[in-house]
């Protein structure tokens, strides 16, 4: 009896458990979908130890955002649950009227929970099943590996997980309810009281002086944070975040008034159809519910954010992976000493590292500077491995990029990039000839430079700028007592394996500027050994790491980049093969952190967003009965339920683009532009993404308002 009167309520209240359904299928659709993700890598060709170790780490950060996932999906089935629970109390209050004790109401409510629940988690499972098989080839794109034999992947123990999390949501979500039968007298359930009858209405001159100075302080909010720039968490990034959220408090809390003052001045617009009843609506909507509706614009802001940041992130480090690990290894043969000051010329800093790391440069002054040569000499496995080889040194000069930028003449304009940071940093050259012998080694033609020229060599695209304005007005500066012109063109090539671009207005000066450094014994501020391999990179990884432990029998895993005591001309050494891996891994880790957290909170935004609307709608029940009463046409109706949801819906969205869009410029200005990263696409695709759920989420929540309101 009670299962058939349960699974009769869920049938006949199939529209009010709409977006209860729609909210607890997705969730554990992503909840499943994202978990399963590392399951999915026994499709995947010959995986390497640095690729599993990615998969490791995705499993890792998953697992450990899940928890918080899955506690704000408890926070939405528990918040749709209530609406459920005030929309049929006057039901449950006819139960009790006819006789049935709470104790059978309360097990009819856990049937229920338990009906809906089980239909939302298969079909939950359904899509999330489907669309781990596509994510699958996702992760083998991002991953840069293949898959040959496809096989459908169920992953059991992400479905245990999900069964789990959401048989603990489930339970939850019955004790709400049985609390509130057990605790609702009966006078309050059959109750046809409306609390949202009452309207609050504010001094319209208050609201419009609130209303101004909200804007007043999200400007402020805006400007402080372009100051900050987003580079650190200092004082401009806290006043700026708490203006922001102060700001948006006072935007919600005077815009609907203002726009009913606004609207009442226009005839036209007044006295054309339900205008004023749809403004009254939205406006008694937002007065009451302007501090969540704050909340919601909040969370909208991250999630574009972080979706449209974390995008971007993935071309940040990991965009131009090929062209960065041309070389099969890259040897870092200097250990800096630390940050430098203005003063610090090339001889401060040999007398400093001297002092830190005497044996180190004890060994360099015996080997004259050469780390090949080292190399060869106390490893054997060295020459049977390495089939070409080139030594960098990039030296310290007294000379500073603002000097460099001042150079060009009073009459030339800033670029965008120049900071105050950068004009005080120095400019490390490097000798020409080296440069040569690395570009020949990629069988690429040599660079020319005249004795009196220098070159600038860039990768970043952020900085074209910088190197066009140094070339086209004669840039120039002095190296020992001889002025260097800027050659007329510039240059860009990586100068060793890496995982993302670097090389950042390097300057390339001629040989005779490098040999005054060496004459003098001045230890290089940066040195690499760029390494062909004479068989392929994995035989290849393997050898140098005997050759390195040949030549220091104390160092372990140097091809991991661990560093080895600053012990000349070996600090650290990295391997193109698991660079490349490692950058894919890395896209794969923000791509996929990215979409999942960004997602979670469009997720509750739309579902809290689209509840408030039923909510209100149910509240309203009896205005809409008097509207019909008074001769209201049902399609006019219609459209001012659709009018107030998607105003509901738009209102904390506009607001949040505006946050998101001064965010993502600050962003941009401040550190992805420098880098040739375009995030403009990145936040193209965070928008269609909410854009789709919010469409979703609208769609059902105005067809369920129409169906409610159609029944009064």
């Amino acid at each position: 009896m009670t299962l058939r009167l349960a699974w009769r309520n869920v049938r006949r209240s199939a529209r009010d458990y709409a977006i209860y359904f729609l909210t607890l299928a997705l969730g554990v659709a992503m909840f499943y979908a994202f978990n399963a993700l590392t399951e999915q890598s026994v499709m995947f060709d010959a995986l390497s130890t640095e690729s599993q170790r990615m998969l490791d780490l995705m499993e890792y950060m998953m697992g450990l955002f899940s928890g918080a996932v899955a506690f704000v999906l408890a926070f939405l089935v528990v918040y749709a649950n209530r609406f459920l629970l005030k929309r049929r109390k006057r039901e449950f209050g006819m139960y009790l009227m006819l006789g049935m004790g709470a104790g059978r109401v309360a097990r009819i409510l856990l049937v229920e929970t338990a009906l809906i629940g089980a239909l939302s988690l298969a079909a939950g499972l359904l899509v999330g099943v489907g669309a781990s098989q596509g994510l699958s080839f996702a992760t083998a794109a991002l991953m840069g590996t293949t898959m040959t034999k496809y096989q459908f992947v169920v992953s059991v123990k992400a479905i245990v997980l999900t069964l789990a999390c959401f048989a603990g949501i489930f339970l939850l979500s019955a004790l709400v309810d049985v609390v509130f039968v057990s605790r609702r007298k009966l006078a309050d359930l059959i109750s046809t009281h409306e609390g949202s009858e009452r309207q609050i209405s504010r001094n319209p001159v208050v609201s419009c002086v609130v209303f101004v100075l909200s804007l007043v302080v999200l400007g402020v909010a805006y400007w402080r944070l372009s100051v900050n720039g987003l580079v650190r968490p200092d004082q401009d990034f806290a006043v700026a975040t708490v203006l922001m959220i102060l700001g948006t408090l006072m935007f919600f809390w005077s815009v609907m008034n203002v726009a009913l003052v606004v609207l009442g001045r226009s005839k036209g617009l007044r006295f054309r159809g339900l205008s004023m009843f749809t403004m009254r609506q939205i406006s008694s909507k937002v007065n009451t519910t302007f501090a969540s509706t704050s909340v919601i614009c909040v969370m909208l802001f991250f999630a574009l954010t972080t979706v449209s940041g974390g995008l971007a992130m993935v071309d940040l480090f990991a965009g131009n992976v090929e062209k960065c690990t041309r070389y099969d290894a890259t040897i870092n043969t200097v250990l800096s000493v630390g940050s430098l000051d203005e003063a610090m010329t090339g001889d401060d800093y040999t007398k400093t590292f001297q002092k830190t790391f005497g044996d180190s440069y004890e060994r360099m002054v015996e080997n004259d500077f050469d780390g090949i040569g080292y190399l060869e000499e106390h490893s054997q496995t060295w020459s049977q491995l390495v089939k070409d080889a080139v030594q960098l040194d990039y030296y310290l000069t007294d000379v500073t990029y603002g000097d460099l930028l001042d150079s060009r003449g009073s009459g030339v304009e800033p670029t965008s990039v120049e900071s105050d940071s950068m004009r005080v940093s120095k400019i490390r050259v490097l000798d020409v000839a080296q440069m040569n012998r690395a570009l020949a080694m990629m069988g690429k033609e040599p660079v020319e430079l005249g004795s009196d020229q220098f070159l600038v060599n860039n990768t970043s695209s952020g900085y074209d700028e910088v190197v066009a304005s140094l070339s086209q007005n004669g840039a120039h500066m002095t190296l020992f007592g001889k002025e260097l012109t800027c050659a007329k063109e510039g240059f860009s090539e990586p100068m060793r394996t890496c995982a993302m671009d670097d090389v950042i207005l390097e300057v390339v000066v001629p040989t005779w500027v490098a040999d005054q450094f060496r004459s003098k014994n001045v230890v290089p501020y940066a040195g690499y050994i760029d390494v062909m391999y004479s068989c392929d990179r994995a035989q290849g990884d393997v050898l140098l790491d005997q050759a390195l432990a040949e030549a220091f029998p104390k160092a372990k895993d140097a091809l991991d980049g661990v560093m080895i005591g600053g012990s000349w001309p070996v600090v650290s050494a990295y391997s193109g093969a698991k660079m490349g891996e490692q950058a894919n891994g890395l896209r794969m880790v923000i791509t996929y952190l990215a979409v999942y957290i960004g997602m979670v909170l469009m997720l509750t935004t739309a579902a809290v967003l689209a509840i408030q609307q039923l909510s209100e709608v149910a509240d309203s029940l009896p205005r809409y009965r008097r509207l019909r009463t008074l001769g209201a046409e049902d399609r006019k109706i219609r459209g001012s339920l659709r009018t107030q949801t998607l105003t509901y819906f738009l209102a904390p969205l506009g607001l949040a683009l505006c946050h998101s869009t001064c965010a993502l410029w600050v962003l941009d200005r401040a550190f992805m532009a420098e880098l040739g990263v375009n995030i403009a696409g990145a936040a193209v695709t965070a928008m269609g993404l909410l854009l789709v759920l919010y469409a979703c989420y609208y769609a059902v929540a105005y067809l369920t308002s129409r169906s409610m309101v159609a029944r009064a």
